[in-house]
Protein backbone atom coordinates (compact mmCIF):
# COMPACT_ATOMS: atom_id res chain seq x y z
CA UNK A 1 0.00 0.00 0.00
CA UNK A 2 2.96 2.44 0.56
CA UNK A 3 3.93 3.82 -2.76
CA UNK A 4 5.92 7.00 -3.71
CA UNK A 5 4.09 9.89 -4.32
CA UNK A 6 7.06 12.97 -4.95
CA UNK A 7 8.24 13.37 -1.82
CA UNK A 8 8.15 10.16 0.37
CA UNK A 9 6.41 6.76 0.28
CA UNK A 10 3.02 6.95 1.69
CA UNK A 11 -0.51 5.16 2.58
CA UNK A 12 -3.01 7.38 1.32
CA UNK A 13 -6.68 7.03 2.24
CA UNK A 14 -9.89 8.68 -0.12
CA UNK A 15 -12.75 9.11 2.34
CA UNK A 16 -15.77 9.29 -0.11
CA UNK A 17 -19.26 9.87 1.59
CA UNK A 18 -22.37 8.56 -0.44
CA UNK A 19 -26.07 9.48 -0.80
CA UNK A 20 -27.56 7.67 -3.42
CA UNK A 21 -24.75 8.16 -5.50
CA UNK A 22 -24.82 3.99 -7.56
CA UNK A 23 -23.70 5.17 -10.98
CA UNK A 24 -21.36 7.96 -9.84
CA UNK A 25 -19.20 6.08 -7.41
CA UNK A 26 -19.00 3.17 -10.19
CA UNK A 27 -17.19 6.19 -12.14
CA UNK A 28 -15.67 7.90 -9.67
CA UNK A 29 -13.98 4.61 -8.12
CA UNK A 30 -12.03 3.91 -11.56
CA UNK A 31 -10.82 6.98 -12.42
CA UNK A 32 -9.21 7.17 -8.61
CA UNK A 33 -7.92 3.79 -9.39
CA UNK A 34 -6.26 5.13 -12.80
CA UNK A 35 -4.36 7.97 -11.09
CA UNK A 36 -3.57 6.10 -7.66
CA UNK A 37 -3.82 2.21 -8.16
CA UNK A 38 -2.72 2.06 -4.43
CA UNK A 39 -4.95 4.30 -2.54
CA UNK A 40 -7.55 2.67 0.47
CA UNK A 41 -10.65 4.39 -1.04
CA UNK A 42 -13.37 4.27 1.98
CA UNK A 43 -16.68 4.57 0.67
CA UNK A 44 -19.08 6.27 3.99
CA UNK A 45 -22.48 5.17 2.39
CA UNK A 46 -25.56 6.98 3.96
CA UNK A 47 -28.41 5.80 1.81
CA UNK A 48 -31.69 4.33 2.76
CA UNK A 49 -31.39 1.78 0.02
CA UNK A 50 -28.84 -1.12 -0.23
CA UNK A 51 -28.28 -0.10 -4.63
CA UNK A 52 -24.91 2.13 -3.31
CA UNK A 53 -23.57 -0.82 -1.54
CA UNK A 54 -23.85 -3.25 -3.96
CA UNK A 55 -22.46 -1.44 -6.40
CA UNK A 56 -19.45 -0.80 -3.78
CA UNK A 57 -19.27 -4.17 -3.06
CA UNK A 58 -19.24 -5.32 -6.31
CA UNK A 59 -16.37 -3.01 -7.33
CA UNK A 60 -14.40 -3.65 -4.37
CA UNK A 61 -14.19 -7.86 -6.10
CA UNK A 62 -11.88 -5.71 -8.87
CA UNK A 63 -10.30 -3.34 -6.09
CA UNK A 64 -9.02 -4.79 -2.73
CA UNK A 65 -7.92 -1.58 -1.45
CA UNK A 66 -12.29 -0.33 -1.79
CA UNK A 67 -13.70 -0.22 1.42
CA UNK A 68 -17.07 0.66 2.49
CA UNK A 69 -18.67 1.66 5.72
CA UNK A 70 -22.70 1.71 5.87
CA UNK A 71 -24.97 4.03 7.76
CA UNK A 72 -28.06 3.09 6.47
CA UNK A 73 -29.65 6.67 7.05
CA UNK A 74 -28.57 10.32 6.28
CA UNK A 75 -26.38 11.29 9.43
CA UNK A 76 -24.47 14.54 7.25
CA UNK A 77 -21.64 14.78 5.01
CA UNK A 78 -19.41 15.91 7.97
CA UNK A 79 -19.96 13.28 9.80
CA UNK A 80 -19.84 10.69 7.56
CA UNK A 81 -16.28 11.97 6.52
CA UNK A 82 -15.46 11.67 10.05
CA UNK A 83 -15.95 7.87 10.64
CA UNK A 84 -14.45 7.54 7.28
CA UNK A 85 -11.56 9.00 8.82
CA UNK A 86 -11.47 6.74 11.85
CA UNK A 87 -12.24 3.83 10.00
CA UNK A 88 -9.35 4.28 7.73
CA UNK A 89 -7.11 4.99 10.91
CA UNK A 90 -8.42 2.31 12.94
CA UNK A 91 -7.45 -0.65 10.32
CA UNK A 92 -4.76 1.19 7.86
CA UNK A 93 -3.49 3.71 9.97
CA UNK A 94 -2.46 6.18 6.50
CA UNK A 95 -0.02 8.55 6.35
CA UNK A 96 -2.33 11.03 4.23
CA UNK A 97 -5.61 11.73 4.27
CA UNK A 98 -8.27 13.08 1.23
CA UNK A 99 -11.89 13.72 1.66
CA UNK A 100 -13.81 14.34 -1.95
CA UNK A 101 -17.47 14.33 -2.99
CA UNK A 102 -19.02 11.40 -4.78
CA UNK A 103 -21.18 13.28 -7.71
CA UNK A 104 -17.86 13.64 -10.16
CA UNK A 105 -17.79 17.51 -9.13
CA UNK A 106 -14.12 16.84 -7.94
CA UNK A 107 -11.58 15.62 -10.61
CA UNK A 108 -9.08 12.75 -9.50
CA UNK A 109 -6.36 13.91 -12.02
CA UNK A 110 -5.80 16.62 -8.79
CA UNK A 111 -4.92 14.39 -6.31
CA UNK A 112 -1.44 13.91 -7.03
CA UNK A 113 -1.21 18.12 -6.88
CA UNK A 114 -2.94 17.94 -3.68
CA UNK A 115 -0.73 15.35 -2.04
CA UNK A 116 2.67 16.41 -3.14
CA UNK A 117 1.92 19.89 -1.09
CA UNK A 118 0.58 18.52 1.92
CA UNK A 119 2.86 18.12 5.12
CA UNK A 120 2.98 17.55 8.90
CA UNK A 121 1.50 20.75 9.48
CA UNK A 122 -0.20 21.78 6.52
CA UNK A 123 -3.94 21.18 4.63
CA UNK A 124 -4.16 21.37 0.96
CA UNK A 125 -7.55 22.31 -0.51
CA UNK A 126 -8.41 22.32 -3.93
CA UNK A 127 -10.28 25.81 -4.13
CA UNK A 128 -13.06 27.35 -6.45
CA UNK A 129 -12.77 30.71 -5.95
CA UNK A 130 -8.49 31.38 -6.95
CA UNK A 131 -6.73 32.24 -9.93
CA UNK A 132 -6.85 29.24 -12.19
CA UNK A 133 -9.86 27.66 -10.77
CA UNK A 134 -12.86 26.65 -12.78
CA UNK A 135 -16.62 26.18 -11.85
CA UNK A 136 -18.53 24.48 -14.67
CA UNK A 137 -22.78 24.08 -14.16
CA UNK A 138 -23.57 26.18 -11.36
CA UNK A 139 -26.46 28.29 -11.32
CA UNK A 140 -26.34 31.82 -10.45
CA UNK A 141 -27.93 31.31 -7.53
CA UNK A 142 -26.05 28.34 -5.85
CA UNK A 143 -22.95 30.82 -7.24
CA UNK A 144 -24.49 33.52 -5.30
CA UNK A 145 -25.11 31.36 -1.94
CA UNK A 146 -21.99 29.66 -2.01
CA UNK A 147 -20.00 32.96 -2.21
CA UNK A 148 -21.93 34.90 0.93
CA UNK A 149 -21.57 31.27 2.84
CA UNK A 150 -17.68 31.76 1.85
CA UNK A 151 -17.74 35.58 3.64
CA UNK A 152 -19.56 34.75 6.28
CA UNK A 153 -16.92 32.02 7.45
CA UNK A 154 -14.08 34.85 6.78
CA UNK A 155 -16.36 37.31 8.85
CA UNK A 156 -17.40 35.69 11.86
CA UNK A 157 -14.55 32.71 12.31
CA UNK A 158 -11.65 34.82 11.22
CA UNK A 159 -10.64 32.13 8.68
CA UNK A 160 -8.56 33.61 5.56
CA UNK A 161 -9.83 30.93 3.23
CA UNK A 162 -11.07 31.89 -0.38
CA UNK A 163 -13.26 28.40 -0.07
CA UNK A 164 -13.98 27.34 3.32
CA UNK A 165 -16.90 25.03 1.90
CA UNK A 166 -15.45 22.51 -0.81
CA UNK A 167 -15.06 19.15 0.50
CA UNK A 168 -11.70 18.18 -1.75
CA UNK A 169 -9.18 18.47 0.92
CA UNK A 170 -5.76 16.41 1.93
CA UNK A 171 -4.59 16.12 5.51
CA UNK A 172 -1.67 14.91 6.79
CA UNK A 173 -2.26 12.29 9.75
CA UNK A 174 -1.48 14.50 12.58
CA UNK A 175 -4.00 16.93 11.73
CA UNK A 176 -6.64 13.64 11.24
CA UNK A 177 -5.61 12.50 14.90
CA UNK A 178 -6.30 15.77 16.19
CA UNK A 179 -9.33 16.10 14.60
CA UNK A 180 -10.76 12.69 15.77
CA UNK A 181 -10.19 13.35 19.14
CA UNK A 182 -12.68 16.61 19.42
CA UNK A 183 -16.96 16.89 19.39
CA UNK A 184 -18.34 18.92 16.49
CA UNK A 185 -21.21 20.93 16.81
CA UNK A 186 -22.17 20.06 13.21
CA UNK A 187 -22.98 17.06 10.82
CA UNK A 188 -23.19 18.18 7.53
CA UNK A 189 -21.27 20.45 4.97
CA UNK A 190 -20.29 22.77 7.71
CA UNK A 191 -18.04 20.52 9.60
CA UNK A 192 -15.44 22.02 6.77
CA UNK A 193 -15.48 24.89 8.34
CA UNK A 194 -15.61 23.72 11.93
CA UNK A 195 -12.65 21.95 10.86
CA UNK A 196 -10.17 24.80 8.91
CA UNK A 197 -11.16 27.19 12.38
CA UNK A 198 -9.88 24.29 15.05
CA UNK A 199 -6.96 23.29 13.02
CA UNK A 200 -6.35 27.17 12.49
CA UNK A 201 -6.53 27.34 16.28
CA UNK A 202 -4.32 24.63 16.63
CA UNK A 203 -1.76 25.52 14.42
CA UNK A 204 -2.06 24.16 11.11
CA UNK A 205 -1.45 25.74 7.80
CA UNK A 206 -3.73 26.01 4.83
CA UNK A 207 -2.45 26.29 0.99
CA UNK A 208 -5.31 26.71 -1.37
CA UNK A 209 -4.96 25.01 -5.46
CA UNK A 210 -6.52 25.67 -8.38
CA UNK A 211 -9.22 23.19 -9.13
CA UNK A 212 -12.07 22.26 -11.94
CA UNK A 213 -15.14 22.21 -10.00
CA UNK A 214 -17.96 20.04 -11.77
CA UNK A 215 -21.48 19.83 -10.47
CA UNK A 216 -24.85 19.30 -11.69
CA UNK A 217 -24.67 15.35 -11.71
CA UNK A 218 -25.07 14.37 -8.35
CA UNK A 219 -28.94 13.79 -7.08
CA UNK A 220 -29.20 16.08 -3.95
CA UNK A 221 -30.41 19.50 -4.25
CA UNK A 222 -29.78 22.48 -2.65
CA UNK A 223 -32.39 23.97 -0.47
CA UNK A 224 -30.73 27.77 -0.51
CA UNK A 225 -32.91 29.37 2.39
CA UNK A 226 -32.72 26.76 4.50
CA UNK A 227 -29.12 25.91 3.57
CA UNK A 228 -27.90 29.41 4.29
CA UNK A 229 -29.92 29.97 7.83
CA UNK A 230 -28.40 27.41 8.94
CA UNK A 231 -24.96 28.12 8.05
CA UNK A 232 -25.27 31.57 9.47
CA UNK A 233 -26.52 29.57 12.95
CA UNK A 234 -23.82 27.09 13.18
CA UNK A 235 -21.01 30.11 12.58
CA UNK A 236 -22.95 32.43 15.47
CA UNK A 237 -22.67 29.06 17.55
CA UNK A 238 -18.87 27.85 16.75
CA UNK A 239 -17.72 31.66 16.88
CA UNK A 240 -18.89 32.03 20.67
CA UNK A 241 -18.34 28.61 21.82
CA UNK A 242 -14.65 28.65 21.13
CA UNK A 243 -13.87 32.39 22.07
CA UNK A 244 -13.00 34.16 25.09
CA UNK A 245 -15.28 36.60 27.17
CA UNK A 246 -13.08 39.26 25.98
CA UNK A 247 -13.19 38.34 22.18
CA UNK A 248 -17.21 38.10 22.03
CA UNK A 249 -17.28 41.77 23.40
CA UNK A 250 -14.80 42.35 20.55
CA UNK A 251 -16.64 40.70 18.11
CA UNK A 252 -20.25 42.44 18.80
CA UNK A 253 -18.76 45.29 19.18
CA UNK A 254 -17.03 45.22 15.48
CA UNK A 255 -20.58 43.79 14.32
CA UNK A 256 -22.28 46.88 16.21
CA UNK A 257 -19.54 49.37 14.68
CA UNK A 258 -20.09 47.89 10.67
CA UNK A 259 -24.02 48.60 11.15
CA UNK A 260 -23.44 52.25 12.30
Amino acid sequence: MRRRTGKKDSVIAIIIPTYNEKENIKRLVQRIYKVLPWAIIVVVDDSPNDETLKAIKQLSKKYSLLKAVSRNKKQGRGSAVLAGFSYAKKHYDPDIFIEMDADLSHDPNELLGLIKRCDKKTVIIGSRYIKGSKIINWPIKRRVVSKLSNLLVRLMLRISLHDNTNGYRCYPKEAINYLLSRKYISSGYIVLSEVAYVLMKKGYSFIEVPSVFSTGVGEHQMLICLSFLMRLWVFLNLDFKHKTSGEIKNFLFSIRWSLM
